[in-house]
C-alpha cells in the first residue's frame, strides 16, 4: 500500500498487505496492536505530506519560537494584541508561531523544523504538556535538530511557567511572555507594559448584604426533591441537583457522572452499613447511572436512590435526555433488576395510574415526600423514590 502527498509524492509504503483496518475474521490479538503500530506511521506520514500544523508568522531566522494549539493559541494572539506585537512587529524582533493542528502525533520533521537552532522555543498547551513532552522525546533521537531551550510548563530552573491546571487566559499568558522575551530580547519593556495590564483590574460591583449564591431555578422540582427527613444524609451527584450541597439539606460529597452511590457501597462496609439517600438525574440515570444501582443491589448496600425525573439534561441548557425514557419504564427496569419497593411522589399524581407500574409501586402527592423517605431508609438493601 501507499500513501501519497497533495502533490502525488510516496510517502509511505508499509501499509500492512490487508490494510490497516480490521478485517474479518479478526480476533483479539496480537494483529490488533501491529495495525496500530501501521495506522500511526500512516498518520505520520499524511501529515507530513499534507501539513496540518503552519507557522504563523514565518519569520526568516526567528530567535524566538513559540508552539501553541487549540484554544491556547486563541489566548497566546491576545496576549501579543496586550503587549503591542503584532505580525510586523514579531518579524521585527525575530519571534514566529507555530500552531499544532494534529496534537498526537506530533508531525515529525515540520515541528523538528521550526525549533532547530531557536534560541529559545515556549510550548503553550492547556493541562498536560503533550506536546511538549513529544519534542523532548524526539530532540532525544534527533538531538541535532533541538534548539538550544525549550520551556513550557517549567522554565529552566524547573520552576513552574505555564500552568497545567485551571485555565488559561491572555492576561496571565501576556505576563509569562513579556518575562521571558525581555530576558531574550533586552529593551522591549514588555514586562513593565504587563504589570500595567494586571494592575487595571475590572470594575466590581459589590451591594451591601446582596450575594449570588448559585440556586435553584423557580419552579424546579429539585427544590423540594432533594430535602431529606431529619436525620437522613444524602449524597450528591453530577447535575443541578449539585447544589443541595451549599444549601443546608445535609447533602454532600463528590462523584463522577454514573458513579452515584458507588463510594457509598464501599465506605457502608466500615460503617455497619448505615442507610443514606443518593440523588441521581433522569439524564445520567438512562445513559450510565442504572449501572451504579446495579452494583448497589448486587452489594446488599442499605441506599434509597432519589431518581430526580425533569425530563431535561437542565444542568447543560435543557436538552432532552439522551433516548426514550419515561417514569414507567424506569419503575420496571429498576424492578427488572431487584429492586422491591419503590415509590412515586409527583405534584399531579393523579396523572399516574399504578396498572401502570410494577405491583407494589406507591404514587404519592409530593406533601408526602418526607413520610415516604421515613419508610424507606428503614427497608433493608436498595429502594427507589422516583419524583
Amino acid at each position: 500500500g501507499k500513501a501519497t502527498g497533495h502533490a502525488g509524492t510516496e510517502v509511505y509504503a508499509g501499509l500492512p498487505e490487508d490494510g490497516l483496518h480490521i478485517r474479518w475474521p479478526d480476533y483479539p490479538g496480537p494483529q490488533i496492536e501491529e495495525r496500530m503500530e501501521a495506522k500511526k506511521a500512516a498518520t505520520m506520514a499524511f501529515a507530513e505530506a499534507n501539513p496540518i500544523d503552519r507557522r504563523i508568522f514565518d519569520t526568516p531566522d526567528a530567535r524566538y519560537g513559540i508552539v501553541t494549539t487549540g484554544k491556547a493559541h486563541l489566548d497566546l494572539m491576545e496576549a501579543l494584541r496586550l503587549l503591542g506585537i503584532d505580525r510586523r512587529e514579531a518579524r521585527r524582533i525575530g519571534i514566529d508561531i507555530y500552531k499544532v493542528g494534529m496534537v498526537w502525533p506530533l508531525a515529525h520533521d515540520s515541528a523538528l523544523d521550526f525549533v532547530r537552532d531557536k534560541h529559545e522555543v515556549l510550548v503553550i498547551e492547556e493541562k498536560r504538556g503533550l506536546i511538549e513532552s513529544q519534542f523532548k522525546e524526539y530532540f532525544y533521537d534527533y538531538p541535532g535538530r533541538k534548539p538550544k531551550r525549550m520551556v513550557g510548563k517549567e522554565d529552566q530552573h524547573f520552576k513552574p511557567l505555564v500552568p497545567w491546571t485551571g485555565e488559561l487566559s491572555p492576561l496571565q499568558l501576556a505576563g509569562i511572555l513579556a518575562n521571558r522575551l525581555d530576558a531574550e530580547f533586552p529593551g522591549l519593556g514588555l514586562s513593565e507594559r504587563a504589570a500595567r495590564l494586571r494592575s487595571e483590574d475590572a470594575p466590581i460591583i459589590e451591594i451591601a448584604g446582596a450575594a449570588r449564591t448559585p440556586y435553584f431555578c423557580s419552579g424546579c422540582p429539585h427544590n423540594t426533591s432533594t430535602r431529606v427527613p431529619e436525620g437522613s444524609e444524602a449524597l450528591a451527584g453530577i447535575g443541578c441537583h449539585f447544589m443541595a450541597n451549599w444549601m443546608d439539606r445535609d447533602t454532600g460529597g463528590l462523584i463522577q457522572m454514573g458513579g452515584e452511590g458507588v463510594n457509598w457501597i464501599t465506605r457502608a462496609r466500615f460503617n455497619g452499613n448505615r442507610h443514606v439517600f443518593q440523588n441521581l438525574g433522569d439524564g445520567t440515570f438512562y445513559h450510565s447511572g442504572s449501572l451504579a444501582i446495579r452494583q448497589a443491589i448486587a452489594a446488599g448496600t442499605n441506599i434509597t436512590y432519589k431518581i430526580l425525573f425533569n425530563d431535561a439534561v437542565a444542568m447543560t441548557g435543557g436538552q432532552p435526555v439522551d433516548g426514550p425514557i419515561s417514569v414507567q419504564a424506569v419503575a420496571h427496569s429498576l424492578r427488572a433488576e431487584g429492586v422491591e419497593r419503590i415509590a412515586l411522589v409527583s405534584d399531579e399524581p393523579q396523572l399516574f395510574a399504578a396498572a401502570d407500574f410494577p405491583d407494589g409501586t406507591t404514587i404519592s402527592h409530593r406533601r408526602e415526600m418526607d413520610a415516604i423517605q421515613r419508610e424507606l431508609r428503614e427497608i433493608p438493601g436498595v429502594s427507589i423514590l422516583i419524583y
